[in-house]
């Protein structure tokens, strides 16, 4: 009788030693509008697995995210893979995806909208006869409000488009209104919620211009 009471607690020592663990196997679904510019939501579906490597071929940097949002800068196509590993060793997927072109001008000009407080106030000059110009303090609250694709400061300025030359990596954004007799332009930094904004009088042969200094409230 002890003699298969042994036996039995040796096999089942034996196959408890043995128990094989679950292969990750590595899986995702994103969700989103697939344009470029545009908050992009992936989701981390694997199983077996502890921990997470997530690379985009548009950043030399891997997310370690379980669940990352990622916002690819221009519209193309990217390759997308998830290393998932666990116990029983590592798993690869990969995706190619294709971003659209996003409109730029649109979604540029939802960033903006919103209340700042400037602060500082430069006022200079150019052309013929200018003395130089003055920073001093100020605290002065505008509102940035949509028009169309465009924009508009305190309801009190020209709507600004959105200039061509806006930089290609959206860290800022430049709008213009230029005419022969005035001129507008504000520049918005998107990772510090500020905002440059100047408006001027004058023509080819000189002028004075007037620019706050900001941050979005």
């Amino acid at each position: 009788m002890k003699k298969h009471l042994y036996a039995s607690l040796l096999g089942l020592l034996l196959s408890s030693g043995c128990k094989k663990e679950e292969s990750p196997r590595a899986d995702f679904t994103y969700s989103g509008t697939l344009q470029n510019f545009t908050p992009i939501q992936f989701n981390n579906i694997s199983t077996g697995a502890q921990t997470y490597q997530w690379e985009f071929s548009d950043s030399p940097v891997p997310v370690l995210t379980q669940q990352p949002t990622h916002v690819f800068k221009r519209a193309g196509t990217y390759l997308v893979s998830l290393t998932a590993t666990g116990l029983g060793g590592k798993d690869v997927k990969r995706q190619s995806i294709t971003v659209a072109q996003a409109d730029t001008a649109a979604l540029i000009s939802e960033m903006v909208v919103g209340k700042y407080r400037f602060t500082k106030l430069r006022t200079s000059c150019y052309g013929y006869g200018c003395l130089g110009g003055s920073v001093s303090a100020c605290d002065v609250v505008m509102t940035v409000a949509k028009v169309g694709r465009d924009i508009q400061i305190d309801n009190l300025m020209p709507v600004l488009p959105i200039a061509s030359g806006t930089n290609k990596y959206y860290s800022f954004f430049v709008l213009k209104a230029v005419s022969a007799a005035s001129r507008y332009e504000a520049k918005f930094k998107k990772d510090t919620d500020s905002l440059e904004f100047t408006n001027g009088s004058g023509g080819t042969g000189g002028g004075s211009l007037t620019t706050y200094y900001g941050k979005k409230l």
